[in-house]
């Protein structure tokens, strides 16, 4: 299962909207990145944990397996604390994982979120696959 280059996560959504009316629908924001991805012989996979609910404790256990360079997440303002905690759990045993996150609530609040978590390398600002917009705390 090696090979990947990079790994996107959608994480567990623990809002009313998923589990009180229990809409559940494909990460179809990571999968058009993916395909960018593809595209450009970036070899991807895409994990989604609002349908395996292993969170993000366990996620280690899928990443030691696939052995990514690169870890990204997306986060809505309702996700974002769950997708911090993917990327702190992420990069406390794989230091050397370069970690991104992006999705509607990064786009508005970049800076704030690098601030947010150390193990975070790389915010996305905008739609990924499109826009070569991010950030860094290298640039801050």
């Amino acid at each position: 299962m090696k090979n990947t280059d990079v790994v996107l996560i959608n994480p567990m959504d623990k809002t009313i909207v998923r589990n009180g009316l229990g809409l559940s629908v494909p990460p179809l924001n990571l999968m058009y990145l993916a395909g960018a991805l593809e595209k450009a012989s970036i070899a991807v996979q895409i994990f989604d944990d609002d349908l395996h609910q292993v969170g993000p404790k366990q996620i280690n256990k899928y990443i030691s397996k696939v052995d990514p360079k690169v870890v990204g997440i997306t986060a809505t303002t309702a996700t974002i604390k769950e997708s911090l905690a993917y990327i702190k759990n992420i990069k406390k045993t794989f230091p050397n994982i370069l970690t991104v996150i992006g999705g509607p609530h990064t786009t508005f609040r970049p800076i704030e979120t690098l601030k947010e978590e150390n193990g975070l390398d790389v915010v996305v600002i905008g739609e990924g696959e499109k826009n070569n917009s991010r950030t860094s705390k290298k640039l801050h």
